[in-house]
């Protein structure tokens, strides 16, 4: 066996190698993107907390009835509690809550709501603040058949006020998905 023989299959081998190892980095590329568009598509899970800047959450931790007066002494009633988490705009997120209808055709069909983190919430005076109510668009009318009944809805959520007589949203959404929510055992 010749020098040159022995180049040749050296080549060969180190060839297949490369193209093993490209193949296989590859295979890997396309597993990421997938996985990439797959954690695009994912809506994160928020609570109503979530919606309230941690500069405000102290107030609410501590007592809630002493928090609200002394802000109410230092500042507007438009400005006392109600500021938003900037971060959140444009973001995919689940969020639950009760439904309060706003928009309606003549057979029932909601397609305009707010959204509040618990039952009776723009009912009575005073709503919620701002960062508790989040004002939902529906890509297609739902059909509501009970207040009574909380609901996951899935959409993009926007830092973008709404105004109502029922109230003033912080947050806008527009959801593709509602669905019942399911009370934790």
């Amino acid at each position: 066996m010749q020098l040159k023989d022995v180049n040749v299959a050296a080549r060969a081998t180190l060839n297949k190698k490369v193209w093993k190892i490209l193949s296989q980095l590859l295979v890997l590329t396309c597993l990421c993107a997938v996985g990439m568009a797959y954690a695009d598509d994912e809506y994160r899970e928020l609570n109503w907390d979530d919606l309230i800047p941690e500069s405000e959450k102290a107030a609410w931790t501590t007592s809630r009835e002493d928090a609200l007066d002394d802000l109410l002494e230092q500042a507007s009633p438009a400005s006392a509690f109600g500021a938003l988490v900037p971060e959140l705009d444009k973001q995919k997120v689940k969020l639950p809550g009760f439904v309060v209808p706003l928009e309606s055709d003549e057979v029932g069909m909601m397609s305009e709501f707010f959204l509040v983190p618990y039952f009776g919430a723009c009912i009575h005076v005073p709503p919620p603040p701002p960062n508790q109510l989040v004002y939902v668009k529906l890509k297609e009318p739902f059909e509501l058949k009970s207040l009574w009944d909380p609901f996951w809805i899935e959409g993009t959520l926007r830092t973008k006020s709404f105004e109502s007589y029922m109230g003033s949203a912080g947050y806008t959404m527009e959801a593709g998905e509602i669905s019942p929510y399911e009370w934790p055992e």
